[in-house]
């Protein structure tokens, strides 16, 4: 599994945690926590954008995808810069935390 950046026949472009896998005898591209690459304007250089990630999928119910091998037009190695926004965001040291499912109830005392 390695972090690269995979472009979208629909131009979309995720950063993801990517393997390749067989379901069903279909080859398919796994990606874990996928994040869409998002080109903002930079408000200190109107000159130059800016990037920015967000979850790619954010309504799933987990954080991995499966992409038909038909679907990506080009899988790239992205810049270490990039590589260090995305681990910040969904590595192991994420500051984002998710909730668990587990239900509290309250402790009612007498």
């Amino acid at each position: 599994m390695s972090i690269q950046v995979i472009k979208l026949i629909t131009g979309e472009e995720i950063i993801a945690k990517i393997t390749d896998i067989k379901i069903e005898g279909r080859d398919l591209i796994q990606v874990e926590q996928p994040a869409i690459i998002i080109l903002m304007p930079n408000d200190d250089n109107p000159n130059q954008a800016q990037i920015g990630l967000a979850p790619w999928v954010p309504y799933a119910e987990n954080a991995t995808a499966h992409i038909m091998p038909a679907a990506v037009a080009a899988v790239v190695n992205p810049k270490q810069a990039l590589i260090v926004e995305y681990e910040k965001l969904y590595g192991t040291n994420s500051p984002i935390i998710t909730p668990n499912n587990e239900i509290v109830t309250p402790l009612v005392t007498k």
